[in-house]
């Protein structure tokens, strides 16, 4: 679903409880933004909080996750080391 026609993102809404799932961008990064609690018990721990400063509160939060007001240069190499398996592995198809 996109919110208006214009929108460079798409939100995958569950169709049983209206729950929303994860938010893609249209500019091909190579990541989808998924809702941490679409995992249940089983979602790993928050390594980094990254675009900030996009939040609406100023507050900062207390529970010792760094938070990044763009994208840390750590988290591009953790992208550009998982690359090359993924020229490896199956493909899945598409997201919607």
């Amino acid at each position: 679903m996109r919110l208006t026609a214009a929108s460079k993102t798409r939100r995958m809404i569950a169709g049983c409880c209206a729950t929303p799932m994860y938010l893609a961008f249209d500019d091909k990064r190579p990541w989808v933004s998924a809702f941490r609690a679409s995992f249940g018990a089983e979602a790993p721990p928050v390594e980094m909080r990254i675009c900030t400063r996009f939040r609406r509160s100023q507050e900062k939060a207390e529970d010792g996750v760094r938070s990044h007001p763009g994208y840390p240069p750590a988290m591009f190499v953790r992208i550009l080391a998982a690359w090359p398996l993924t020229l490896f592995s199956r493909s899945v198809g598409a997201l919607p």
